[in-house]
């Protein structure tokens, strides 16, 4: 069997797609080849030819959904330190909103990395070294310049949770965000509005710490 370039990208798109919010919906263990591949309109052999199983398949998800929010909301502002610390922190807490929140590329990947934390899988742990783990980094470091010479080990990591507390609450508690806080989609706007109020409150209270 001679694969076709253009076949074949079409088919894994589909692949991708279909096995996407079929994980996040199920998580790993429940979801089956065969359902993914009805969902696709695939042969159920299409998984095995193309990704070689179900977990490679698996881990080839998070890696194509990751790798388009990050391109399209790359945090190279951020991390460019020749831009005021504030501004980087600002920029740094839109862009781990958009790529958990807006659902315009992929409304089910924040569900998919919400039952990924639950319910980890080696997919998590590649993308813990590979864009995770980088992330934080870039947080420490946005967090210390703020922090200036009261910055140390200890406070540098609990302002940084707190900071991504603020931003995966809106990730893990939908429900309770729609029930009560009245936000019953998260649009484009929506989201710049959360990102700047985390950034106010975290910004007043290294602020008040400096200070």
């Amino acid at each position: 069997m001679e694969k076709n370039t253009d076949s074949k990208s079409n088919v894994e798109q589909r692949i991708l797609k279909a096995a996407g919010k079929i994980f996040a919906k199920k998580g790993f263990k429940n979801a089956s080849v065969r359902e993914i591949c009805k969902s696709a309109e695939v042969n159920t052999a299409a998984i095995n030819y193309y990704f070689g199983n179900k977990e490679s398949l698996y881990i080839e998800v998070v890696k194509h959904w990751k790798n388009i929010a990050f391109e399209k909301y790359p945090f190279d502002f951020a991390e460019d330190e020749s831009n005021p610390p504030e501004d980087r922190l600002r920029y740094f807490i839109k862009c781990v909103l958009l790529h958990t929140l807006y659902e315009i590329e992929s409304p089910w990947f924040g569900t998919f990395m919400s039952r990924e934390s639950i319910e980890p899988t080696k997919a998590i742990q590649e993308l813990t070294e590979d864009s995770i783990g980088p992330a934080i980094d870039l947080l420490f470091s946005i967090v210390k310049a703020l922090l200036g010479k009261n910055a140390n080990d200890e406070t540098i990591r609990l302002y940084s949770s707190s900071i991504l507390g603020q931003c995966t609450f809106y990730q893990y508690s939908p429900h309770i965000i729609k029930k009560h806080f009245e936000i019953s989609t998260l649009s484009l706007a929506e989201i710049e509005k959360i990102a700047d109020n985390i950034y106010s409150f975290s910004l007043n209270a290294i602020k008040g710490f400096t200070d």
